[in-house]
C-alpha cells in the first residue's frame, strides 16, 4: 500500500507543479493468487476519496501560513479553501439526490421497470414499429458521400447524443441539472481498470462489492455496441461493423430513432449505473428492463465515476477510446494481467486482409462508383479513384509469383513497408491523405448501405419475377455474406497500418499456390507490429499514472525498453513481493515419463504422434485415482487440445478418464463463466463428489485472471510448453526488432560515455581519467547482455 500512495503522490506532485503532461509508472510484479489486483485497486481507492482530499486541504492551509501579513495571498489562499469545500458540499448533494432518484425508482417501478415508465413515453414512430406495413423510403441520396461537408464533423459517434433527435418528451429537468452539474464540476483523478476479458472484469465487480469500497464507489462498465446492444432488430445484424453503423444510423434519424435513446430513460439508466458496481451483464440486463440504452448510458455515467473497468481493446486502440468517450486525462490507469501487454499491443494493431476480400472491396467500391460517378465532386471522384488504384496494386503485388516464397510452403516472406510501397507502385500516394477521406468521408459505412440498399433490391425483383434467373440467385448470395459488409472496414485498417514507421512494423506476405499453379485466393497479407511503444504513447502521454500489474513481470527491462524508452527512470517505480503460500504447501514435480516408461517428449515434431498421446492419457488417468475434487489440465493450444480429445476418444480412453471424474473441455463458444459454473457445480454436488476434470489451454480465457480457490484446483498440470515455432518468421523478424533496439540503445549509451568521458579529460587531463571511465561504466544500466540467442540451436525459442 506504501509503495501506491508514494507513486500516486509522486505523480500528483509532479503534473500540479510542473504541469509535464508525461505519466509516473509503476510496475508491480506479485505471484498469481496473492490479491494483488484488489489491494492495489484497494489502495488507489483508498488515496482517491480519502488521501488526496486531505493532502489538498493541507497544501491549502500550508500556503495560507506561509502567507503571513500578505493580506492579499492569504485571502485568495482562504478563498480557494472555502471554494473547495463548497464544491464538494455541492457534489455531494447532487449525488445524493441522484442516489435517491435510484431507490425511489426501484420502489415505484417493481421488477419490471420498463412498465415503469411506459405511460410517460409516447408512442414510437410507424416508420420504426411497424416497418412491414409502412417503411420507411430510402433514398439513394443517402449513400452519396460529400467529404467537404462531413469532413468537420467526423466521428459522430464520438459525440454526446444528440437531444432534438433522442428526446421523446420534456424528461426530467431536476436530473439533467443535477448531472450537468456534476459534470461542470473539477472532478478529481479518474481509475481506468483495464484487464483481458469482461469475464474478469466481471470477477473484479463481484469482489469489489464485497468491500468497503463497494457502497461508496461510483464505478461503470464500458463495452461495444455488439456487447450492450438491446434491439433486437439491429443486435440480429450480427456483424460488428454492421450493429455500429445501423446504431449511428438510428441515433441521428429524425424520422426512424431507436426507442431505447429516450432521454428521460438514459439519465435513470445512468443513476442506476452509479449506485453500485454494474458488471456487463447487470448492465445489459437493466437496460433491457427499463427499456434503455446501455452502452450510451454507461458512457453518460463516466464523467461521475471514480472507476471505469474496461477490457484491452477498449483502452489500447484508440479509435476505441473515442468511439467510447474514454478520455485519460487526468486518470490512474491500472492493466492487470500486463505480462502479456506488449503481445496484446502488437496483436491488436496487426491486421490481416486476403486476396479475396481484395478483390471483394474493387468490386464493391466500383460498383459504388459507377453508379454515382456522374453525382459526384471532382475531388471525391479522384478519392476514389485513388482508392481502387491502390487496392488493385496490392492486388497485384499479392498475384506475383515468386518461387523463392513458393518454396518455403505455408510461411511465406517478410516485408517492410516502403518495399511494400516501392513493389505495388503505390509509393507517391499520399496515405495519411486517403485515410483521412476514408474517415472523414464515412464511406464505409456508406458502403454497407449501398449494399443493403442492392441487396433489398434485388430480393424485392426475384421476388416478383416466377422464375428468378441464376444470376439474381448468386448475387443474392453474395450480398448475403457477411464478408462483403465489413470487408472495407478491414481494407481501411490495412492502410492506416501502412502510415506507420518503416521500422515500426512488417508485412507478412503469404502466397499460396491454387489450382493450375496459379496463386490461390487464400493467399494474404498481414501487417505485423513490432514497436507497441508507438502505441502506448498515447496512453503514457496524457494519463497522470500508470501502473502495470502481473505475476510475472521480470525482466522489468522488457517493459521500459519497448513501452517506456524515453521515459526518465526516476518516473519508474519498481515493486516485486513473494507469494502467500509458503513453499512447503507447495509440491511441484516434472513428469519425464508415463506408466510404460515411454518418454513424455513434448515437442513440435513429436507431440501429436499416437504413441506419446497414449501414454499421456494413461497418465492422466492414473492421475485421476488419486487426485480429490478438481483437477485442472492445460494444453499449450486449442488444436493440440482437439487432437488429444479425438485420439482419446477414438481408443476408449476418455471414456475411462470419465468413468473416474467428470471431463469438462475448454471451448471458444462457451463463456468462462458457464464452464466455471458447471466445473464448480461437478465439483460440489457431482454423483459420489468424485470431483472433475478441467481441460483449459493456455493463453484461452481460462488460464488467467480466474480464482480456481480451494478444491476446484488441487492439481494442476500443464502439458509441454507453449513454445511458438522457432521457424516463424515473423517470430525471427520480432527478435530481430528486439536486437536492433538493444544495440541502438547501447551505442547511444556508449556515445554518452565517450562524450562525458572527453569533456572531463579536457577539464582534469588525461593522468585522471580511468576513475571518470569506470564512474560513467558503473552508471549505466546492466540489465541488458545481448541478442536473444537461444542456448541450445536445436531447441525451440522460449519467445520473446
Amino acid at each position: 500500500m506504501g509503495q501506491i500512495f508514494s507513486l500516486l503522490d509522486h505523480s500528483d506532485d509532479i503534473r500540479r507543479e510542473s504541469g509535464t503532461s508525461r505519466a509516473c509508472v509503476g510496475i508491480f510484479e506479485s505471484p498469481t493468487g496473492t490479491g494483488k489486483s484488489l489491494s492495489i485497486l484497494c489502495s488507489t481507492l483508498h488515496w482517491l476519496l480519502n488521501v488526496r482530499p486531505l493532502k489538498l486541504e493541507r497544501q491549502i492551509k500550508a500556503e495560507i501560513e506561509k502567507c503571513g501579513g500578505d493580506f492579499a495571498s492569504k485571502w485568495a489562499s482562504e478563498n480557494a479553501l472555502e471554494s473547495l469545500k463548497a464544491s464538494r458540499q455541492e457534489k455531494a448533494s447532487a449525488l445524493a439526490k441522484m442516489l435517491k432518484r435510484v431507490e425511489r425508482f426501484k420502489m415505484e417501478s417493481g421488477t419490471d421497470a420498463r412498465t415503469h415508465f411506459s405511460k410517460k413515453r409516447k408512442c414510437l414512430p410507424v416508420q420504426y414499429d411497424n416497418r412491414k406495413k409502412a417503411k420507411t423510403r430510402v433514398r439513394e441520396e443517402d449513400f452519396m458521400i460529400n467529404y467537404r461537408e462531413e469532413a468537420a464533423s467526423a466521428h459522430p459517434e464520438d459525440g454526446e447524443l444528440v437531444e432534438e433527435k433522442t428526446s421523446r418528451d420534456g424528461g426530467d429537468r431536476g436530473v439533467e441539472r443535477d448531472i450537468e452539474a456534476l459534470e461542470k464540476m473539477e472532478e478529481t483523478p479518474k481509475i481506468i481498470y483495464c484487464s483481458r476479458t469482461h469475464s474478469q472484469l466481471s470477477q473484479f465487480s463481484k469482489e469489489l462489492r464485497r468491500t468497503e469500497f463497494g457502497s461508496r464507489t461510483r464505478c461503470v462498465t464500458l463495452g461495444s455496441r455488439k456487447t450492450l446492444c438491446i434491439n433486437k432488430t439491429v443486435r440480429n445484424l450480427g456483424s460488428a461493423d454492421r450493429i455500429n453503423d445501423r446504431c449511428q444510423e438510428l441515433r441521428n434519424s429524425s424520422k426512424s430513432a431507436c426507442p431505447h435513446l429516450d432521454r428521460n430513460l438514459q439519465g435513470h439508466f445512468r443513476d442506476n449505473a452509479l449506485s453500485k458496481p454494474h458488471d456487463i451483464e447487470d448492465l445489459h440486463v437493466v437496460g433491457e428492463e427499463m427499456g434503455a440504452c446501455p452502452y450510451y448510458g454507461a458512457r453518460k455515467a463516466v464523467p461521475m465515476c471514480h472507476m471505469v473497468l474496461v477490457p484491452y481493446q477498449a483502452l489500447l486502440n484508440k479509435d476505441s477510446r473515442e468511439s467510447l468517450g474514454l478520455s485519460l486525462k487526468n486518470t490512474v490507469v491500472i492493466i492487470d494481467e500486463a505480462h502479456n501487454l506488449i503481445e496484446t499491443i502488437n496483436d491488436v494493431h496487426s491486421v490481416s486482409i486476403s486476396l479475396r476480400q481484395f478483390r471483394q472491396a474493387h468490386g464493391q467500391i466500383s460498383n459504388y462508383y459507377n453508379r454515382y460517378k456522374e453525382k459526384f465532386r471532382f475531388s471525391n471522384e479522384k478519392m476514389i479513384k485513388r482508392m481502387l488504384l491502390v487496392i488493385a496494386s496490392l492486388i497485384n503485388y499479392l498475384q506475383k509469383k515468386d518461387e523463392r516464397v513458393m518454396s518455403k510452403g505455408s510461411f511465406g516472406s517478410i516485408v517492410t513497408l516502403n518495399h511494400l510501397l516501392v513493389q505495388s507502385n503505390i509509393q507517391d500516394i499520399n496515405m495519411f491523405h486517403l485515410c483521412d477521406f476514408i474517415k472523414s468521408s464515412g464511406i464505409v459505412k456508406k458502403l454497407n448501405g449501398f449494399l443493403d440498399y442492392i441487396q433489398t433490391e434485388q430480393k424485392e425483383n426475384a421476388s416478383n419475377s416466377t422464375e428468378p434467373s441464376k444470376h439474381t440467385e448468386k448475387g443474392q448470395k453474395a450480398q448475403n455474406s457477411p464478408l462483403q459488409l465489413s470487408v472495407l472496414g478491414r481494407i481501411k485498417s490495412f492502410l492506416e497500418s501502412l502510415t506507420n514507421f518503416d521500422d515500426d512494423g512488417r508485412v507478412y506476405v503469404e502466397r499460396k499456390e491454387g489450382p493450375e499453379g496459379k496463386i490461390s485466393e487464400a493467399s494474404s497479407m498481414r501487417f505485423v507490429m513490432l514497436n507497441p511503444g508507438v502505441s502506448f504513447q498515447g496512453i503514457v502521454e496524457h494519463a497522470q499514472t500508470v501502473v502495470l500489474i502481473g505475476g510475472t513481470m521480470k525482466p522489468f527491462s522488457h517493459f521500459t525498453h519497448q513501452l517506456f524508452p524515453s521515459l526518465p527512470s526516476e518516473k519508474i517505480t519498481y515493486f516485486e513481493c513473494g507469494h502467500v503460500v509458503p513453499p512447503s504447501h507447495i509440491l511441484a514435480r516434472a513428469v519425464p515419463k508415463g506408466p510404460t516408461g515411454k518418454a513424455l517428449r513434448f515437442t513440435f515434431r513429436s507431440r501429436s504422434s499416437n504413441e506419446i498421446l497414449d501414454e499421456l492419457g494413461r497418465t492422466i488417468l492414473n492421475l485421476s485415482k488419486i487426485i480429490p475434487e478438481g483437477f485442472v489440465i492445460f494444453f499449450p493450444s486449442f488444436g493440440y487440445k482437439d487432437a488429444v480429445a479425438k485420439r482419446w476418444k477414438s481408443t476408449g480412453v476418455a471414456n475411462d478418464i470419465g468413468s473416474r471424474k467428470p471431463v469438462l473441455w475448454e471451448s471458444r463458444k462457451k463463456s468462462p463463466g458457464e464452464i466455471l459454473d458447471e466445473y464448480s457445480k461437478l465439483i460440489k454436488e457431482g454423483e459420489s463428489k468424485k470431483g472433475a476434470i478441467l481441460m483449459c489451454v493456455v493463453g484461452g480465457k481460462l488460464s488467467e485472471g480466474i480464482n480456481f480457490s480451494d478444491g476446484l484446483a488441487r492439481c494442476v498440470a500443464v502439458v509441454g510448453m507453449p513454445y511458438p515455432n522457432s521457424e516463424d518468421p515473423q517470430l525471427k523478424e520480432k527478435i530481430a526488432w528486439i536486437n536492433r533496439r538493444f544495440e541502438k540503445q547501447r551505442d547511444n549509451q556508449q556515445k554518452l560515455s565517450r562524450k562525458n568521458t572527453q569533456k572531463v579529460s579536457k577539464k582534469v587531463g588525461t593522468t585522471h581519467l580511468t576513475p571518470y571511465i569506470h564512474r560513467s561504466i558503473r552508471s549505466f544500466p546492466m540489465s541488458y547482455s545481448g541478442p536473444f540467442t537461444p542456448l541450445n540451436p536445436g531447441l525451440p525459442l522460449a519467445g520473446v
